[in-house]
């Protein structure tokens, strides 16, 4: 096992480690209606709020300077010493504007970790609910493949046994050439010519 991966990197054991994957594979979730109208109704007015903000694609993120603790710090004590000398900024440099978005970074990142995580219980309950279901499933299919032959279920447990069919292997790609034939030795032109037609 790669160092830093094993039960112990993260301080369990390895019954506490199994343990808590049969908990998510035990997860039960269910919502009311009511539930289900107020968590539509939250998302919407959250999307509304934070209508300012913006999306971009991997290579606008790829483009762009990384801001870490240091670039912060830069930033901050920049504009600050910019803010407390007005007479040598110049118009085209709008310190204001860019104060008040530090003030909104500094405002919206505790609501940021806050939703990730948020984002990252839903995702985690989704596959541990996911793998709950998967866990009774083959526990129904292991039954219809002992009663499904004496139960009328035999083209359902069919059908459910595609499920971990074999694909077959394809072919050596390496072992074919462009014309889609398989490589063979070369021939020489004169042992062609002795075994054609006539």
């Amino acid at each position: 096992m790669p160092t830093g991966m094993g039960p112990t990197a993260t301080g369990w054991s390895g019954h506490q480690v199994e343990k808590k994957i049969r908990m998510l594979a035990t997860v039960s979730l269910s919502f009311t209606d009511a539930q289900l109208t107020a968590i539509d109704a939250a998302l919407n007015e959250l999307e509304t709020q934070f209508s300012g903000l913006v999306g971009m694609t991997i290579d606008q993120r790829k483009s762009l300077m990384k801001v870490g603790n240091k670039s912060e710090a830069f930033c901050c004590q920049t504009m600050c010493l910019l803010g407390q000398n007005p007479q040598r900024v110049p118009l085209s440099l709008p310190v204001a504007e860019v104060q008040q978005t530090f003030d909104a970074l500094d405002e919206m990142r505790p609501r940021m970790q806050r939703l990730q995580r948020l984002s990252e219980r839903i995702s985690d309950t989704d596959m541990g609910a996911g793998a709950g279901i998967l866990q009774k499933a083959l526990q129904g299919y292991a039954v219809l493949k002992v009663s499904g032959r004496n139960q009328g279920l035999e083209s359902l447990r069919h059908t459910l046994g595609m499920r971990f069919a074999r694909r077959p292997k394809a072919p050596d790609r390496k072992a074919i050439d462009h014309c889609g034939k398989r490589n063979v030795p070369p021939v020489s032109a004169a042992l062609i010519l002795a075994y054609a037609p006539v």
